[in-house]
């Protein structure tokens, strides 16, 4: 089982630094924050587990922060099984952009200043799929456009209490599910705090999650970090067009290397 923070991307980018250092809207809102809105009645677990439904089946725009080290944009088409995603990392020293394009069956990342240190000549790598982890290649797997994790997260959810019309807050069992949301390792260092890893949601007024803020404690090699995710524009079209062939090479075997490891 992998972490959460490597199947987020964040993981696979702070091993690419240590290998520099060490060798039309559809009814959403064009706001991020959505126009929040839930059904007070409904039970708060099932609406929070259902809210992530929309992400498996409209197109949507997503924003997402992990404190100083991380943020991303981000555009998906579900139905497509395309999208595209811009992530800054902060890691030893260093501020690394890297852009990332997928199709449902092929990816292609563009590391930007980090790709020439690491003597890449072209604008674009091509990656083969089959020579990397099972969590793909910062989260991104062909195909799969849910790249924060979210309806996963939502379901392990420990206690929940809806705070008003719009809002959600409670706590994550990471424990829970068919896949764990941290290995063991991770689980070992947070002991009880495990079931509680405390969390807010908001949905909108077609009960699709908008907005989502879960406070992860320290762990091991990784400091406390509040994670941010928004989700908006659902609906509005998402043009994806994988990069010029004239600006693609393969990705070099030590990079599969590096991942591996």
């Amino acid at each position: 089982m992998q972490p959460l923070i490597r199947r987020t991307g964040l993981g696979l980018l702070l091993a690419l630094s240590l290998a520099v250092t060490g060798c039309a809207d559809g009814g959403g809102s064009s706001d991020p924050g959505g126009q929040p809105g839930g059904d007070p009645g409904a039970d708060p677990k099932l609406a929070l587990a259902s809210s992530a439904d929309a992400l498996a089946q409209e197109s949507f725009r997503m924003e997402m922060t992990m404190g100083d080290i991380m943020s991303a944009t981000g555009a998906m088409d579900p139905a497509a099984g395309t999208g595209t995603v811009t992530m800054s990392i902060a890691a030893e020293g260093m501020e690394m952009n890297i852009e990332t394009i997928f199709t449902d069956t092929d990816v292609w990342t563009s590391l930007g200043d980090l790709g020439a240190i690491l003597g890449v000549e072209a604008t674009w790598m091509h990656i083969d799929q089959s020579r990397l982890p099972a969590e793909g290649f910062m989260g991104v797997k062909p195909g799969e456009t849910d790249l924060a994790n979210a309806a996963e997260m939502l379901q392990a959810l420990g206690n929940v209490e809806q705070v008003d019309e719009h809002t959600y807050r409670g706590e994550l069992d990471v424990t829970k599910g068919d896949q764990t949301l941290f290995d063991e390792e991770m689980l070992n260092a947070l002991g009880d705090g495990a079931t509680s890893v405390p969390f807010t949601a908001t949905l909108d007024d077609q009960g699709r999650l908008t907005h989502m803020v879960i406070d992860f404690p320290e762990l091991p090699d990784f400091p406390a970090s509040t994670m941010e995710l928004h989700y908006f524009d659902f609906g509005a079209p998402v043009e994806i067009s994988p990069p010029p062939a004239d600006e693609v090479t393969e990705m070099p075997d030590e990079f599969y290397q590096m991942f591996q490891g």
